[in-house]
């Protein structure tokens, strides 16, 4: 198998979960909506609807890091370390970095490992 199959494989999940997600339509807080028909069984179905609203949110994390995934890279740069000791990069000017901004970044030791 290889990474190709794996990440085609993820896609047909990804499309069946972002399928039953809004199908179910869960509350964040409350689970399934009453609008999924309850058991007989009052005690099931509280314990079902538990785990499958937990189950179901897993299913969104699952989306929310596929999309992440299958996102573009936005930039692309060597982070650096100025001598003001902030962290930043060059674009034509010196962009730093400071609390609040988000980035990502692929970090290698003093031999070019990763």
């Amino acid at each position: 198998m290889t990474f190709d199959d794996v990440f085609k494989q993820l896609a047909t999940i990804d499309k069946a979960a972002v399928s039953l997600l809004k199908a179910a339509c869960p509350h964040p807080d409350e689970g399934l909506p009453g609008s999924v028909r309850p058991l007989a069984d009052p005690a099931q179905d509280r314990f079902l609807r538990e785990q499958t609203g937990n189950m179901l949110e897993s299913l969104t994390l699952l989306h929310a890091e596929f999309r992440y995934l299958t996102s573009p890279v936005s930039r692309e740069y060597q982070l650096t370390l100025f001598s003001n000791g902030r962290y930043g990069c060059f674009d034509g000017d010196i962009l730093t970095l400071s609390c609040g901004k988000a980035i990502e970044a692929k970090l290698h030791d003093s031999h070019g490992r990763p």
